[in-house]
């Protein structure tokens, strides 16, 4: 008895959504009623009539991605009769230039994902012109645009290149990892000018240290001791002659 009533309230629902989709339908709310439409048939796809009634609507109305959409589901494109339909949606010009958008979008992350980050690049603004706020393609570009600096700032691989990917304006996915680079380096530099007695230089690779990239306290103590014990050695050095 329960499984009946459930059954009877399902329908009595569904017979109301029908009735609401036909009258905004004749009141001229199109989009309203092809999206109720499309509703009801995602309820139940055996009602192939009311993917009709969505698919008439979108197509009059020019929302042709929208009806491909529907025309792209199985249960209709087992149906010949839509055949026809789906070629003639697929050759309008809203649809040719969606699919340049997507083969470009599509060419984009093949790209960024094989390491062509100068490619990925071109096809993601590609995607652009025809979308210009598609968020994918935005967030494709900025990802592809951003390895492509950390690329040539690894490729040269010196403190500059790696402080001008810092500075840029990309997206800094690999901050941490330039950071730590740079770190290491001051260190380095600063201990070997140190040893040297080249104060000048050390305190500018271990003041640096300091300034901008210690990674805590721990770095700073460091930099400071070996400044300090460099001072005095040097002194004591000159200090004799």
């Amino acid at each position: 008895l329960d499984e009946k009533i459930s059954e009877l309230e399902e329908l009595i629902e569904r017979t109301a959504l029908v009735s609401q989709a036909a009258q905004w339908q004749e009141q001229g709310q199109a989009e309203k009623s092809a999206v109720q439409w499309e509703e009801l048939w995602k309820m139940d796809k055996s009602q192939i009539e009311f993917a009709l009634n969505a698919l008439d609507i979108y197509i009059v109305t020019g929302e042709y991605e929208a009806a491909m959409a529907i025309l792209d589901d199985p249960i209709i494109q087992n149906d010949p009769s839509s055949i026809p339909l789906r070629n003639a949606v697929s050759q309008t010009p809203e649809m040719q230039l969606l699919q340049k958008f997507r083969t470009a979008l599509e060419s984009g992350n093949e790209s960024l994902d094989g390491g062509n980050f100068a490619l990925a690049m071109s096809r993601f603004n590609q995607a652009l012109e025809i979308r210009p706020s598609d968020p994918d393609a935005r967030s494709g570009l900025a990802k592809a645009a951003d390895e492509e600096a950390w690329r040539l700032a690894r490729e040269t691989n010196t403190i500059d290149s790696l402080e001008e990917y810092l500075s840029g304006g990309t997206i800094k996915n690999h901050r941490g990892e330039a950071e730590q680079i740079l770190r290491n380096s001051m260190i380095k530099f600063g201990e070997e000018y140190a040893i040297k007695g080249d104060v000048d230089r050390m305190e500018y690779y271990l003041n640096k240290l300091k300034d901008e990239y210690a990674m805590d306290q721990a770095d700073v103590e460091y930099a400071d001791g070996l400044l300090i014990a460099t001072y005095e050695r040097v002194a004591k050095a000159n200090s004799r002659e």
